[in-house]
């Protein structure tokens, strides 16, 4: 927002009228001095009409006008003042007359209005009235004596501000408060916009038609296409404007508010597609919870002319949290399954019925059946608990209806109340097989990633196979208990408990009946879901109010913050090329102090830092705005680069399909720093989820330097975000040529050797490579992984990889790797190491292993871990630092190996990355 006190001038405003009968009433922008003052001279020489002509509509008398009195040229205003200059329409303050309506035949009664199209003001006024780009009417009166004062002040005064402007010379109608800031026409002229409606010309592939001797060929384009607008997708309205380009409007202000960017899933212009769909309800959610704007389950419509400056407070159209089937399977896969520090349904189960058949039912006597009885009702009272605090209940409550409108929801009945599955109802699948081929797991429309489903679809198998297993245990106790007769001096004591098992496994059979109907039936569940956020992510008339506002800079709703505004670039703001952007990387390092091993990190190897920048921004800071800028004057402007994560299984570009609910964004990295933090403070400025918030009651926005500048951004990506992980890991430096006092830092010729000598692997996360991933109790699985460690023996089947084999001559590949000479392993450890299947746990396999060699399990669990933990920093701390930056799981894994992939086998597009790794390495070998 500009500086309310700079000056406005003539050249900076347009006028018209409020009487609709007037010229002045119908201009787009308004019209200048200049303009008026032709038009006003051109009535003064216009002819009457022929005395048998009826005067025009435009120029009958209006009710309680005085013809005599009005009549006639302006002779009454002082002499030497020009009607038509509107500095001088005004000498007394007695009001703003309309000149046009003045020099009618026969005059009119319009009052003056002014719109600020140019200038500084242009912003002030838009963030006063909450839109841009739209016409806002500004009607000024005057009560003054003292002649005509600016218009700047009557803003001011309007705002409870008494400051007067110092300059006198500039335009000024009066100083009464604004009596009317109205908006005549919506947002996008009043259409509501939502997935799957287009602009006239989308940007798109297009095929070029083969020209002579050549084939056609495809390449991104502006296509020509029906625009469709609004719920039923009618085309636009008569008041639509030319060639309406109503989305990619859209998408330009949600670029500029940092929602929507186009460096992730290839969105296309002027198509409201998925990922436009993910930022309109990103934007949503923080209208609710930062801004503090209302939502109503309805949609609620505007009439134009009825939006005024702070006056507008009407709720949207969305809900407060969702809750998507997603999520609620994943929260019964947990229940089923359990965790580390809780047992699942399935584990209970199964102990139960084993107590039962086992024990029970062979208890020869009183005493130990009595014993036994115990056991069972404590199992029975930890299933009985399970159920109660069984997830997301009311969604059991009808589970072959749509479980709209997917938000939390309180179940009306307990778990014991539950209705079971309705006679002659059957799931959309018989099974896990069914189930995972169904379509709507892969739409293209909706950005159904296979990489997300593969994800998805491991976990729901799982879940399904203890489901089962636990129904089967069920049946299996319920007729054993039924068929079981205990001792007689016990037949008292068995009564009551096998009543109460009785009525928990009934309870608790219903209950997973129900949970395995709602997963088998999943896909009516999400097919419903995404034709509820598709509709609650409409850009209904409210919210687009809400966007020009907070696009211009305005403060809206309650809370009254300003929005974040990306700060308009150019070129020169930029490195210029990905090549200018490398070297500075590599300057940035090797200027800094060199580390030591052991020490606090002060620099990180040029090549990684190639790799890991160069990964997130191509070496460039900004992006061009087009093709999504609507606006001219925008044609040259730049950007920061910013890349949007979403709350999938997998982060990345907005997947609506397998989005797990809770926050629609989950975090925005920007520039070549990608500096992806979530909530924190940057630069005295807060982060919510990666995005600046400003406070309430701020005046301006604040862009903090690590987000806009592109070498503190590099600068502060390194310091805060890099070294610190270095800090935290082993401080194990480069071993590579073992330089003592120093670094190396020929980091492409060191990793290049796990190519040559096929230690890499296969696949993106390194199948039958020695880097293998390590979990909480497990290793070999990457999806659980949270760290790594280098198996140069290949114990585990995830380094020996399929027919892979054990290497004896490990120590010395140590040795001239890493000038290691690492102690030689327990046979007992390594046997563990060789049950690692991704799996089993290490202490399951360590309990077998130690029963079988007559050694302390938790000291054989404890040189495991020791043996894990002595081999994770290597071949240098820098490889744990790149795998902790993504965070854990698989993607925390590929991202080693993109690391190794692109600094030892220069497996990447970008060839100014690839001649910066090469100059970098022959450096280093020189």
């Amino acid at each position: 927002m500009g500086n309310p006190a700079q000056d406005i001038t003539t050249e900076d405003l347009g006028f018209v009228c409020d009487e609709p009968k007037c010229e002045l009433a119908s201009g787009p922008l308004g019209l200048t001095a200049a303009e008026i003052q032709a038009r006003v001279l051109a009535l003064q020489t216009k002819p009457p009409p022929p005395a048998n002509e009826d005067p025009d509509e435009d120029e009958t008398e209006e009710e309680g006008g005085d013809e005599d009195e009005d009549e006639g040229e302006p002779e009454d205003l002082e002499s030497g003042d020009d009607p038509a200059d509107p500095t001088a329409i005004d000498p007394l303050g007695d009001g703003a007359p309309c000149p046009l309506c003045r020099a009618a035949q026969p005059p009119r009664q319009g009052k003056l209005l002014a719109i600020a199209n140019r200038g500084i003001y242009a912003r002030v006024l838009a963030a006063a009235t909450g839109l841009f780009g739209l016409r806002y009417w500004q009607l000024v009166e005057s009560d003054s004596t003292t002649g005509t004062n600016r218009l700047l002040d009557a803003q001011r005064h309007a705002l409870g501000d008494a400051t007067k402007s110092k300059a006198t010379s500039t335009f000024v109608i009066g100083r009464k408060l604004i009596t009317a800031v109205v908006l005549k026409a919506l947002p996008f002229d009043g259409h509501l916009l939502r997935l799957g409606n287009r602009d006239a010309d989308v940007f798109e592939m297009i095929v070029i038609p083969a020209a002579k001797g050549k084939k056609e060929r495809k390449k991104k384009g502006w296509a020509r296409g029906d625009a469709k607008y609004g719920l039923d997708h009618s085309p636009p309205g008569p008041t639509a404007r030319a060639n309406p380009v109503y989305v990619r409007e859209l998408q330009e202000d949600l670029i500029w508010l940092g929602y929507f960017s186009p460096s992730r899933g290839n969105p296309c212009p002027g198509k409201f597609d998925v990922f436009t769909l993910g930022a309109v309800l990103a934007f949503k959610q923080d209208l609710a919870e930062l801004y503090g704007v209302s939502v109503s389950p309805t949609r609620i419509s505007v009439a134009p002319g009825s939006v005024r400056a702070g006056e507008f407070h009407t709720a949207i159209w969305s809900q407060a949290a969702f809750v998507s089937p997603l999520r609620i399977m994943l929260d019964w896969c947990s229940a089923l399954l359990g965790g580390k520090k809780r047992k699942g349904v399935q584990r209970v189960a199964a102990g139960l019925a084993r107590g039962v058949k086992n024990n029970l039912a062979k208890a020869k006597t009183a005493k130990s059946f009595r014993s036994y009885l115990a056991t069972l009702e404590q199992r029975r009272a930890t299933l009985a608990a399970l159920a109660d605090a069984w997830p997301h209940v009311a969604a059991l409550e009808n589970v072959d209806k749509p479980f709209t409108p997917f938000a939390p929801k309180s179940a009306s009945n307990s778990v014991s109340q539950l209705a079971a599955v309705p006679p002659g109802k059957q799931p959309k699948h018989a099974d896990a097989k069914a189930l995972a081929s169904d379509a709507v797991w892969s739409l293209d429309e909706y950005n159904a990633r296979d990489d997300n489903r593969s994800y998805f679809f491991t976990d729901l198998r799982k879940a399904l196979g203890a489901l089962h297993g636990a129904l089967d245990e069920i049946a299996d106790a319920r007729g054993r208990i039924d068929e079981l007769t205990p001792p007689a001096e016990v037949a008292a004591e068995w009564d009551p408990v096998k009543s109460a098992t009785e009525t928990t496994l009934a309870t608790l059979n219903k209950l997973l009946g129900l949970v395995r109907f709602w997963i088998l039936d999943s896909p009516r569940q999400v097919e419903a879901w995404l034709a509820h956020i598709a509709e609650l992510g409409t850009v209904d008339q409210p919210t687009a109010v809400y966007l020009k506002a907070l696009r211009e800079g305005g403060k809206i709703g309650p809370n009254r913050r300003p929005a974040y505004q990306l700060q308009a670039m150019t070129l020169k703001d930029d490195f210029g090329s990905a090549d200018t952007g490398g070297k500075f990387l590599r300057d940035e390092c090797t200027g800094r102090p060199a580390n030591k091993s052991g020490g606090k990190s002060t620099t990180m190897p040029e090549i990684v830092a190639l790799q890991f920048f160069g990964n997130e921004s191509g070496l460039t800071f900004t992006h061009t705005l087009a093709p999504y800028n609507t606006r001219a004057e925008d044609k040259d402007t730049r950007i920061i680069k910013m890349g949007a994560d979403v709350n999938a299984h997998r982060r990345g570009s907005f997947d609506p399909v397998f989005h797990v609910g809770g926050d629609w964004f989950v975090s925005r990295g920007w520039g070549v720093g990608q500096a992806t933090d979530v909530n924190i403070k940057l630069d005295g400025v807060q982060l919510r989820r990666g995005l600046p918030v400003l406070p309430p009651g701020a005046e301006a926005v604040q862009h903090p330097k690590p987000y806009v500048d592109r070498e503190v951004s590099v600068a502060d990506a390194m310091d805060r975000k890099v070294l610190v992980r270095y800090d935290r890991s082993d401080r194990r430096d480069c071993t590579f040529r073992n330089i003592p006092d120093g670094y190396y830092y020929d980091c492409h010729t060191c990793l290049k050797r796990f190519f040559d000598e096929n230690l890499r692997g296969e696949g993106r996360h390194g199948w039958g490579s020695v880097f293998v991933p390590v979990g909480d109790g497990i290793i070999g699985d990457p999806r659980k992984a949270k760290r790594f460690f280098v198996d140069f023996e290949r114990y585990t089947p995830f380094a020996r990889g399929k027919d892979g084999v054990e290497d004896p001559e490990a120590p010395k590949r140590y040795q001239r790797f890493f000038n290691l000479e690492p102690p030689p392993v327990d046979p007992n450890v390594a046997a563990v190491l060789r049950k690692m299947d991704g799996s089993t746990a290490i202490r399951t396999a360590a309990e077998a292993v130690a029963k079988a060699a007559g050694v302390d399990v938790d000291s054989l669990v404890a040189g495991v871990e020791a043996h894990v933990k002595a081999r994770s920093q290597l071949p240098c701390s820098w490889f744990q630092v790149r795998f902790g930056y993504t965070g854990s799981g698989e993607q925390a894994f590929g991202s080693l190996f993109d690391l190794l992939d692109v600094a030892g086998d220069l497996d990447t597009k970008n060839q100014a990355l690839i001649k910066h790794i090469q100059e970098a390495s022959a450096l280093r070998r020189s």
